[in-house]
């Protein structure tokens, strides 16, 4: 019974520092390598969607966040990359094979493809992980080593109808999976952009 006390603590310490969001170490990278034009414009990518724990009236559960890159205008970039396609939304776009990358040195947990495209686990050494998902290809395999920034694939979508293409990230602490999930967001204000790639 009483070793059934400890373990139910332990479970209820880890939900705790899960609430808590948490600070992520610094030095890390964004996942989302920015992207610059051949006009010379160069665009950073962006929180499109944050994190939820739960959900709640008009919001639902989103554990992890959502990374693409905002218009700078109504019109900007529409003519190439549409709202309401796959290239974007009203306010966010993102072109095809933006790179992902790494956002610290990790080895790779697991690659594999679902419905909503494929995914990626890098485990940092305990107690991070990172997951990315709607990736349309991947370009890195089960326990190979990859630097932070290092490329591991480039963007896609969710491939449900009516989906456009972005990055859904995610940091798990202490464990796999959505019940780890702790808030990036607030750490990712001090995190470095890989290099720009050149659309």
């Amino acid at each position: 019974m009483a070793s059934n006390d400890r373990l139910a603590e332990t479970f209820a310490s880890l939900a705790t520092a899960t609430l808590k969001k948490e600070p992520i170490p610094a030095g890390w990278i964004w996942p989302v390598a920015p992207i610059k034009f051949s006009d010379g414009v160069t665009y950073h990518p962006v929180i499109s969607d944050g994190f939820s724990a739960q959900a709640s009236p008009g919001k639902r559960e989103h554990r992890g966040i959502d990374v693409a890159f905002r218009r700078k205008s109504a019109n900007d970039r529409r003519a190439e990359y549409p709202p309401n396609t796959q290239s974007g939304t009203p306010g966010y776009f993102s072109p095809p094979n933006t790179p992902i990358v790494a956002g610290r040195q990790a080895v790779v947990w697991s690659v594999a493809e679902g419905p909503k495209g494929w995914n990626v686990v890098l485990s940092h050494g305990k107690p991070y992980a990172t997951f990315y998902q709607h990736l349309a290809r991947v370009i890195v395999e089960p326990k190979q080593i990859v630097k932070a920034g290092e490329q591991i694939g480039t963007m896609g979508s969710s491939r449900f109808k009516g989906a456009w293409r972005h990055l859904h990230f995610a940091v798990w602490y202490k464990g796999f999976g959505d019940g780890a999930s702790i808030d990036p967001a607030p750490s990712m204000k001090t995190w470095r952009f890989a290099p720009s790639w050149n659309v």
